[in-house]
């Protein structure tokens, strides 16, 4: 089971498919191109395991919402954004980037102590869950004012 994000464009993006194959989501959807084909791109998205949420849940993170200050921890606005602020302010690119660029600082800083965090199981790690974080947070500087929708 995983955590999957998606960023709604506000503007569609194009993209050029050459001819081949093309899927997403461990080949959950597949296509065959027999030629090079545009074709629109409405969302990023990745996912995440839930392993990874213990780990979230001891990372802090600072976001502003109007000028205001808020503190919470990363799970919250990772795993559930849609229940944080008033309103689901925390369903924007703007807010979640700031509040995972403060998450991502904490992680390096605290390498050691959040290693305790890592699923037994190995599914899941702190290596793979800040490239992740990283990754995330990449997306919504690149696509502000975005909605983000979350799906657990």
């Amino acid at each position: 089971m995983s955590l999957d994000v998606y960023i709604k464009y506000k503007e569609p993006k194009k993209r050029l498919i050459k001819k081949s194959l093309d899927g997403e989501a461990c080949g959950s959807t597949m296509a065959i191109y027999d030629k090079n084909t545009e074709v629109e791109e409405s969302y990023w998205n990745a996912n995440i395991t839930h392993n990874m949420s213990e780990m979230a849940s001891y990372i802090p993170v600072i976001y502003r919402v109007d000028g205001e200050k808020y503190e919470n921890d990363l799970y919250h606005l990772v795993w559930r954004p849609d229940e944080v602020g008033i309103g689901n302010v925390c369903n924007n690119t703007d807010v979640v980037a700031e509040a995972l660029q403060t998450g991502i600082a904490y992680m390096v800083k605290h390498r050691e102590e959040l290693l305790q965090y890592n699923p037994d199981n190995g599914w899941g790690s702190y290596d793979s869950f800040l490239l992740w974080l990283i990754d995330y947070w990449y997306a919504c500087l690149e696509h502000p004012g975005c909605k983000i929708e979350i799906s657990r």
